[in-house]
């Protein structure tokens, strides 16, 4: 019973994402993937310099990192953090084009199932600011731990 009177709530509501047409899903999934992406990036870039530099051979250098491997790790740091900030920019703009989406009463966003595009777009905001604060939160490791 809960099932025809779910189909009818869809159909009396129209489409789920009526505005899809102003937004491109490649730019949503953009939004939704660039700064994790980055994150993975740099955190699997970061390990590899840095554990080669480090151990080179079977034993530790035993010392601190070089400048040129300093400088190294800063850059695709950086990097991440342009990607991030780039990710949640993306997602920013596509939220600032679908914000009115959504209906005006919570209530019948919930029983219509409208905002698809929006929730998308606000989710990668939201994505884009964690995996910005987790590239931030990898940067005292350049230069704290020995060896990068």
């Amino acid at each position: 019973m809960a099932d025809s009177s779910l189909n009818v709530d869809i159909r009396v509501g129209g489409h789920p994402a009526p505005h899809r047409d102003r937004v491109p899903t490649a730019v949503l999934f953009v939004g939704l993937i660039a700064a994790p992406a980055a994150w993975i990036m740099e955190s699997t870039v970061n390990y590899m310099v840095a554990t080669h530099a480090c151990f080179p051979h079977d034993l530790p250098l035993g010392h601190t990192a070089t400048p040129a491997l300093a400088q190294i790790l800063s850059w695709v740091t950086v990097a991440a953090l342009v990607i991030c900030i780039a990710g949640g920019a993306t997602a920013y703009a596509s939220w600032r084009r679908t914000r009115d989406e959504m209906s005006a009463s919570t209530r019948d966003a919930a029983e219509v199932r409208e905002g698809r595009t929006r929730f998308l777009a606000l989710s990668g905001i939201f994505v884009s600011a964690l995996f910005f604060l987790a590239v931030l939160f990898d940067i005292p490791g350049l230069f704290l731990t020995p060896c990068g």
